[in-house]
């Protein structure tokens, strides 16, 4: 299989780099009304290999505009060695859809209530990512959660 990167768009965003420091400024560039494209695909984040920690260790992703419709694609830019690390707690919000592949969230907390991934809307699909939870809760679902986990491995140390 090619690396997400070499089939990028003009429109992708890449994480780590100058512009987009962190997941968090990326998801508000990418599902702010300006970013809709129109064309019914997801804007596109690409996560370079590496651990990338979040904003105050937490990003919610939420569309802006509810009747935006807008979707999101979250992918690991390079496969192989190494892996695309978001470090902190990702909600995907209750008016958020999209998908997530090749890429890892961790979080460590000792309240065993602090869930690493929080999923109230959808629908999600997962594909090739871990979810690992360090005295936490890995996965927790709310609300109208829809999530499809596939050849993904949730679990704690």
């Amino acid at each position: 299989t090619q690396p997400a990167s070499q089939g990028a768009s003009e429109t992708d965003i890449f994480i780590p780099s100058p512009e987009f420091p962190s997941i968090n400024r990326a998801v508000a560039v990418a599902l702010s009304p300006v970013a809709e494209s129109g064309t019914g695909q997801p804007t596109r984040i690409l996560v370079k290999n590496g651990n990338h920690t979040m904003d105050e260790n937490s990003c919610t992703v939420n569309a802006v505009d509810e009747e935006a419709n807008a979707e999101l694609a979250v992918e690991g830019a390079q496969e192989g060695e190494g892996s695309a690390a978001l470090v902190g707690q990702l909600e995907l919000g209750s008016s958020s859809r999209g998908s997530l592949h090749g890429i890892n969230v961790l979080w460590a907390s000792e309240d065993e209530f602090d869930a690493t991934l929080s999923v109230q809307g959808g629908p999600w699909n997962m594909s090739l990512c871990e979810v690992i939870a360090h005295g936490n809760t890995a996965v927790q679902t709310s609300l109208q959660a829809n999530v499809t986990l596939c050849g993904c491995r949730v679990g704690g140390r």
